[in-house]
């Protein structure tokens, strides 16, 4: 009767020994399955946030990137229009200087040239004593004369280029023009006067004056 208790006795706690290594085994593989989810799932989570912030840290590179440029680009073309309109301010007033420049250097040559030109006809001034109007007179008695030689003739021929009719008043009323020369005033003011008495003789035919008929 002992002998079946021990074994009994025995049975039991070969059975719960083998109960307790059993559930410890299934513990240790339930907790090593857990802990290996649990990193899983902690590693995806680290991953997730990583890629996240990883995401958030290249957006705002980016964005603050986009802003340098932008601000970079700002300043540039701020910076081209400041020294194109510098460069243009500093042309403009070269430009302005060097025109007062030459104006100036123009006044001065044609003072000088005034000058030289009045020392050159001082000498002949003196010499025939000419005041403004007398190289006028001088030009219409010249006038005066041509015609007066002209008109004495039995008979006149008329003058005529590239067979087309001259008047003679369409030469005086060119040389008319003369006056307009004010730099040699009396060879302009004798000219101007020829050109006067020419008009002045040829005015019965004015009417015929540029018409440049041809010749028969």
């Amino acid at each position: 009767m002992e002998e079946s208790k021990s074994i009994i006795r025995e049975a039991e706690e070969r059975a719960r020994k083998e109960a307790e290594s059993k559930a410890k085994a299934i513990v240790r593989e339930a907790e090593e399955r857990a802990r290996k989810e649990a990193e899983s799932k902690a590693k995806a989570i680290v991953r997730e946030r990583e890629q996240k912030a990883n995401k958030e840290v290249e957006d705002k590179v980016k964005a603050i990137t986009r802003n340098i440029e932008d601000k970079a680009k700002r300043e540039a073309e701020q910076r081209f229009k400041q020294i194109v309109k510098e460069a243009e301010d500093k042309a403009k007033v070269e430009a302005v200087e060097r025109a007062r420049v030459i104006g100036e250097e123009r006044k001065q040559r044609s003072k000088r040239e005034a000058e030289e030109r009045a020392k050159k006809e001082e000498p002949l001034k003196k010499t025939v004593n000419l005041d403004e109007e007398q190289p006028f007179q001088i030009g219409v008695t010249i006038a005066k004369l041509l015609t007066l030689s002209w008109n004495s003739q039995e008979n006149p021929s008329k003058v005529h280029i590239f067979n087309r009719r001259i008047h003679h008043g369409e030469i005086g009323t060119l040389l008319g023009l003369s006056n307009l020369c004010t730099k040699y005033p009396i060879p302009a003011g004798i000219l101007a006067g020829i050109g006067s008495g020419l008009i002045k003789d040829d005015h019965d035919d004015m009417k015929e004056w540029f018409t440049f008929k041809k010749k028969k």
